[in-house]
C-alpha cells in the first residue's frame, strides 16, 4: 500500500472528413462486484526479464514517465527529472538523447508526453500548453507548431496522424470542449471527439499511459469516469470515425466528479471510493490496479463479455507502460528490486545483482490470463 500511497499524494499535489462529424458509440457496462480471493505478482506473471539500463551521467532519469519500444531501442520520456528522451539499445546500451529544454530554438518550456511517429521516422514531443516539437531520431531538432487553444495532455501517433486528449483538464463548454483532438500529419485539425466533463480537473490520471495505439484502435482511459474508449482502426491503420466502443466500469462507490474537481476533497477522501490506479488494454482485456477504500485490487477482464477476474492485490504492482509483440513492459529501480527482493526475486529471469546508484532495469513478461 505505501506505493499506492505515494501516487495518490503525487498526483494530489500537483470523424475525419469534418470537425463536426459525429462518431456512434457503443457503450458496454460491466459492474465490477466485490474481490475475491488474493493476489500477488507470481500470480500474474510466471516470469520477468530484466534489461539493466547503462549507468553513467548522461543516461540516468529520476522517473520513467512513458515508453516506446521501436527499432530494437527503448524511448523512455522523464518529465521531472532529465526532462526529455534518452533513447537506449534493447541490450540497455545507452545512446543519445532527445530533446532539451529552455527557451532557446528547437528547446521546450517542458515536457508533457511524446509519441514516435513511424511513418515519418520523427519524435514529437508535446509541450506546455499545447505545443509539439518534431525531431528526427537521431535528436536533430527539425520544427515546432502550436495546436491551438485546448490544453492538450496526451499524444500518440497512427499511420494518418496525431490524436491528442485534454484529459478534462481543458475548457468546460465551446469548440475547445473535447476530451480528444484529431490532427492530420501536418498538425492541422481534422476532427473532435468526446465532450469533457462539465466541472473542470485540475488533476492528471492517475494511470501511467492514458492515450496509446494497438495494431487496431486508438486506446484512451478516461481516469475520471472510468471509461476504456476504443477507436477503430481499419486494416490499413487508417481512422474510422464512425466506430467507437466504450466501456464502462462500476466499482463501487465511485468517485462523484464534484469530488475529482476539488483536489483537497478527494486527498481527504480518497479511502472512502474505489477507483482505477493503472489500466492497460490489449487483446481484448483490460488489465488494471484499482484502489477500493484503501485497498489495491486487481482486474483482468474481457471487454466484450465482462468475464474475468476481480481479487485483492498484495505487494508489487507494475506499473505496464508498453506492449510489443506479447510482451508487456514497465520498470524497476534497484532499490525497488532490494526492497521487494521476496517478491520479485524468486520471478526474475535474470541473474542481476542490483546496486544503489545503478540505472533503472527495463521489465518485460507475459500477464498470464
Amino acid at each position: 500500500m505505501t506505493k499506492l500511497k505515494w501516487i495518490i499524494l503525487v498526483v494530489s499535489c500537483i470523424g475525419f472528413y469534418s470537425c463536426e462529424k459525429k462518431s456512434e458509440q457503443i457503450i458496454k457496462e460491466i459492474d465490477i462486484k466485490e474481490p475475491a480471493g488474493r493476489m500477488m505478482l507470481s500470480d500474474l506473471c510466471d516470469s520477468i526479464w530484466c534489461i539493466p539500463l547503462e549507468t553513467k551521467s548522461q543516461s540516468l532519469f529520476k522517473k520513467p514517465d512513458k515508453l516506446i519500444v521501436y527499432d530494437q531501442r527503448f524511448y523512455i520520456m522523464d518529465k521531472s527529472g532529465a526532462e526529455k528522451i534518452l533513447v537506449f539499445n534493447e541490450d540497455g546500451s545507452y545512446c543519445h538523447s532527445i530533446g532539451t529544454k529552455g527557451n532557446g530554438q528547437g528547446e521546450y518550456i517542458t515536457i508533457e508526453d511524446f509519441t514516435l511517429d513511424e511513418e515519418k521516422e520523427q519524435v514529437v514531443i508535446l509541450s506546455y500548453p499545447s505545443k509539439v516539437y518534431i525531431y528526427d531520431l537521431n535528436g536533430n531538432f527539425i520544427h515546432a507548431k502550436e495546436l491551438g487553444k485546448s490544453l492538450i495532455w496526451n499524444i500518440c501517433s497512427y499511420k494518418d496522424g496525431y490524436v491528442c486528449s485534454t484529459n478534462h483538464q481543458t475548457y468546460t463548454e465551446g469548440e475547445e470542449a473535447y476530451l480528444l483532438f484529431f490532427y492530420d500529419k501536418n498538425f492541422s485539425l481534422q476532427n473532435k471527439m468526446l465532450p469533457v466533463l462539465p466541472v473542470h480537473i485540475t488533476m492528471p490520471p492517475f494511470v501511467s499511459c492514458p492515450l496509446y495505439t494497438t495494431d487496431n484502435e486508438i486506446v484512451y482511459f478516461d481516469n475520471f469516469t472510468s471509461q476504456l474508449h476504443l477507436i477503430s482502426l481499419n486494416q490499413n491503420a487508417e481512422f474510422d470515425s464512425n466506430l467507437l466502443y466504450s466501456c464502462h466500469f462500476t466499482c463501487e462507490p465511485e468517485v462523484s466528479e464534484e469530488v475529482y474537481k476539488d483536489v483537497m476533497s478527494f486527498f481527504d477522501r480518497q479511502n472512502e471510493f474505489s477507483f482505477f490506479i493503472e489500466s492497460y488494454y490489449a487483446n481484448d482485456t483490460v488489465y488494471a490496479f484499482i484502489a477500493k477504500q484503501g485497498k489495491l485490487a486487481f482486474l483482468m477482464a474481457d471487454i466484450h463479455t465482462g468475464q474475468g477476474r476481480f481479487s485483492w492485490y498484495n505487494k508489487y504492482y507494475p506499473e505496464i507502460l508498453t506492449s510489443k509483440d506479447g510482451y508487456f513492459y514497465s520498470f524497476v529501480s534497484p532499490t525497488q528490486l532490494m526492497e521487494d527482493k521476496n517478491v520479485l526475486f524468486h520471478i526474475i529471469n535474470d541473474e542481476y545483482e542490483p546496486q544503489i546508484g545503478d540505472n533503472f532495469l527495463v521489465t518485460r513478461f507475459i500477464l498470464n490470463h
